[in-house]
């Protein structure tokens, strides 16, 4: 996991990005890769709906509504 090394965050902006996708439930390293490989960027991620993030490899229609969930509190 891209966490704190070191008690420091993450420097490079890609590292910072999936930094905060593996702060989504269910998010792991390989998950957040394939989710910012797919939608560009994380505002792409943040807004899109369910039935977009379910086109990512790993993530289903259950595991879509948790993300989607988390995002719209």
């Amino acid at each position: 996991m891209l966490g704190y090394i070191n008690g420091r965050k993450p420097k490079r902006q890609k590292n910072r990005q999936l930094f905060i996708l593996q702060s989504l439930p269910q998010v792991g390293p390989k998950l957040a890769k394939r989710l910012l490989s797919h939608f560009d960027s994380i505002e792409a991620i943040f807004t899109a709906p369910a039935e977009e993030l379910i086109k990512v490899e790993g993530i289903g229609p259950e595991k879509a509504r948790t993300i989607r969930s988390i995002l719209t509190l």
